[in-house]
């Protein structure tokens, strides 16, 4: 039997409700490793010269699960909500930038034009970095196959996230702009989360980890999440995963 492990924090509940709803027709196990787990002593990350890491004491955890569950295949849910976010809960910001393929009918021609490899490389120097140190330093062996799942997209439906964001920036400097202003569109939000995933899938690709790219069956009209699909605000249902699954086990198959 595969033996498949997924690493992630808040995004694991809804992949493994999936499983286990299906769990009695698959012919692999799925373990996770959740860098919540409060019963843990230390702390998720430190803080080294203004730049955050991983703990030290995760990683050589990780390795050690790993080694135990003799993973044939590691699943990365490290998302980068932090990125995310800043499309979810800030003011839109009077510039714009073109997405590969899109039309410029829907770009607000009046705002100054930022080039999309600018956004991409500021989430991974300024955003993404930790993820990236992370991966680095588990020095994983090329006999496990090693894969990413993308982030799902932002919910589409405009009431839904405001009822759910809050609970994300209360107490943050977002909080009085959320609840003044409301939350960004939804084109402007499914755009941000466009650009980190372009930004996960250069760190990933870099250290030769394949990229699951979200099921474009989840998406609406504006390339976000399907209210049918979505949990809250920034995270996705079990029916989304799912769909998630599928292509998980078209990967294992081939």
């Amino acid at each position: 039997m595969t033996q498949i492990v997924a690493l992630g924090h808040s995004h694991l509940p809804g992949l493994f409700s999936a499983f286990q709803e299906r769990s009695a027709d698959v012919y692999y196990s799925l373990t996770a490793f959740d860098f919540f787990n409060r019963e843990r002593p230390w702390q998720l990350l430190v803080n080294e010269n203004y730049r955050l890491y991983y703990n030290p004491a995760y990683i050589d955890e990780v390795r050690a699960f790993l080694g135990v569950t003799a993973a044939d295949v590691v699943l990365f849910m490290l998302q980068g909500e932090q990125a995310f976010l800043h499309g979810l809960v800030r003011s839109e910001p009077k510039y714009e930038f073109f997405l590969p393929g899109e039309n410029e009918p829907r770009l607000q021609l009046s705002y100054p034009i930022r080039p999309l490899d600018l956004i991409v490389e500021v989430f991974i120097r300024q955003e993404l970095y930790v993820i990236d140190d992370f991966i680095s330093s588990l020095s994983l062996g090329s006999t496990i196959r090693c894969y990413a799942v993308s982030p799902p997209p932002p919910s589409g439906d405009q009431e839904f996230v405001l009822n759910h964001v809050l609970k994300y920036v209360s107490g943050y400097a977002a909080d009085g702009p959320v609840r003044e202003f409301g939350v960004p569109s939804a084109r402007w939000r499914g755009k941000i989360w466009k650009a980190m995933v372009l930004a996960l899938e250069a760190i990933y690709t870099r250290h030769r980890i394949g990229f699951i790219h979200a099921p474009e069956a989840s998406f609406d009209s504006d390339s976000c999440l399907s209210r049918e699909y979505s949990s809250d605000a920034i995270h996705a249902n079990s029916a989304y995963y799912h769909l998630v699954l599928d292509q998980i086990e078209k990967i294992i198959e081939s």
